[in-house]
This record gives structure tokens, C-alpha cells and sequence, in this order.
């Protein structure tokens, strides 16, 4: 007998705060490390968990929340 056979009453919930850069301000699907490639014709954002029909632009959808700065400095 597991723990869990009669159900589970409540779950503990986090939150996950993660840096995610693009360069040079190209906002693109393409640069995000979690933009994963589910087959040979498309890809999936599995923080979404959805089809990406293009990897070109970011979608609305997109949990990502942009800092906006406009102090660029080159490194």
C-alpha cells in the first residue's frame, strides 16, 4: 500500500523564478532554452505545454514577463 492510494487531500504549490536572456533584444522563441523540438516538422514550449507554430516571435501566451531597460551596455 503506497501513500497515496486513497488520493492526495491537498498538494504544497511553489513558484519557479528563472532568467531567461535573448540577444540583443531579439524576443524570439528560438533563444529560449525551455523552446524544445517535438519532431522533425515542429516544436513545443513545454512551459506552455503547447505547439509552437512559429519559432520567429515569442506568443502571447508566453509566461515570460520582460524587464523593460533601456541601458544596453556592450560587454
Amino acid at each position: 500500500m503506497s501513500a497515496f492510494d486513497r488520493g492526495v487531500s491537498f498538494y504544497d504549490q511553489g513558484e519557479l523564478l528563472l532568467m531567461v536572456s535573448f540577444p540583443e533584444g531579439d524576443r524570439a522563441c528560438k533563444w529560449c532554452p525551455f523552446c524544445r523540438k517535438d519532431n522533425d516538422v515542429r516544436f513545443r514550449c513545454p512551459i506552455t505545454n503547447r505547439i509552437l507554430f512559429t519559432v520567429n516571435t515569442i506568443p502571447t501566451e508566453c509566461p515570460i514577463i520582460f524587464k523593460e531597460d533601456t541601458n544596453h551596455e556592450i560587454v
